[in-house]
């Protein structure tokens, strides 16, 4: 997995192979002035933003992709809510979790060359999959 990212902002998230389009972006929606300070840990590809809202400090957000799974992983500890927009890129296909999803698997690979990539969203989960043309299922 690769991201580009702007401070809090997901401007790119690509899955698994790297020749696949960007499947979605993240980006901050507020009213109220939002401020950031990123800082990485030295080598590893593991972020911290520590947020201002409207001046006060909230908390921080930590980002990293693992090493080894095709995951993002985002931690917010934060003492007032942010609001995020989730653009979804085309050709992404989004669909329930279960029957629905393993029904709309199968057309939508050789639709989304060279790679499928389904979001699932259930109350506390957003989830992603990519799945190669031809590989098993």
């Amino acid at each position: 997995m690769c991201v580009y990212a702007q401070g809090p902002n997901l401007l790119q998230v690509f899955g698994l192979p790297y020749s696949a389009p960007a499947f979605f972006k993240l980006l901050l929606e507020m009213d109220a002035p939002v401020e950031t300070r990123s800082d990485r840990l030295p080598g590893a590809a593991i972020w911290t933003h520590q947020v201002a809202l409207d001046g006060q400090a909230i908390g921080e957000i930590t980002d990293l992709v693992d090493a080894e799974l095709p995951c993002l992983v985002r931690r917010l500890q934060l003492t007032a809510p942010l609001h995020f927009r989730l653009a979804v890129e085309e050709p992404v296909k989004i669909v329930e979790n279960g029957a629905a999803w393993r029904a709309a698997l199968a057309p939508c690979c050789s639709k989304c060359p060279p790679a499928n990539t389904s979001i699932t969203f259930t109350r506390s989960r957003l989830s992603f999959t990519t799945r190669l043309p031809g590989a098993a299922r």
